[in-house]
């Protein structure tokens, strides 16, 4: 059966383009300790799809930081960050907070340069206003980091101050809209081919 071009394109934009290989899923009990490093952060593979960190930060005796970066492949966009769990060992402390930089590293001694700097309250985990990081800032923080984040190398800077929290933190990873378009398009006219 032939799909017409047109119908093929918009059904694959609606689903979204396959990915190649499946989403990360990094969990620090299974597969390392995450770095306490703003300058050799631990360097994480994102590909489409929703891509899952999984760690223990903050303080139980020693402090605990977790940091980590990834690159935003050409053609790729982070259209969302989410805190999907967050699970202080008590209710003790200012809060966590987050911080994103648009680079390589981060820079733990100056917060004014970061692109996104929100604060996650200790009781309920929520990240200041929104589960939703993108768009929005803490009023310390340098200018927002936009929603979507585009290609190029992300550092995020996990801490908790006084007390430990188990988290789980949520990386969407989308093709662009062009770049969807034309495998669409392409797959489309391969259906197209005329017969010997």
């Amino acid at each position: 059966m032939k799909i017409p071009i047109g119908i093929a394109a918009v059904w694959l934009l609606a689903v979204g383009v396959p990915s190649a290989g499946a989403a990360l899923v990094y969990t620090e009990s299974v597969d390392d300790e995450l770095s306490g490093s703003g300058m050799m952060p631990t360097v994480l593979e994102f590909s489409m799809g929703v891509n899952s960190v999984s760690g223990v930060m903050g303080r139980s005796g020693a402090m605990d930081v977790d940091i980590f970066s990834f690159l935003v492949a050409p053609n790729q966009r982070v259209t969302s960050i989410r805190l999907s769990s967050f699970f202080p060992t008590s209710s003790v402390g200012s809060g966590s907070f987050l911080a994103i930089d648009d680079a390589a590293t981060i820079n733990t001694g100056d917060g004014s340069g970061h692109a996104a700097n929100q604060v996650v309250n200790a009781a309920s985990g929520e990240l200041l206003s929104t589960r939703v990081l993108l768009g929005s800032k803490y009023s310390g923080g340098a200018a927002t980091l936009q929603a979507p984040m585009g290609p190029g190398w992300y550092t995020t800077w996990f801490q908790e101050g006084a007390t430990t929290v188990r988290y789980t933190l949520e990386f969407t990873v989308v093709p662009e809209p062009s770049s969807a378009a034309l495998v669409a398009l392409g797959l489309a006219a391969g259906g197209r081919r005329r017969r010997p």
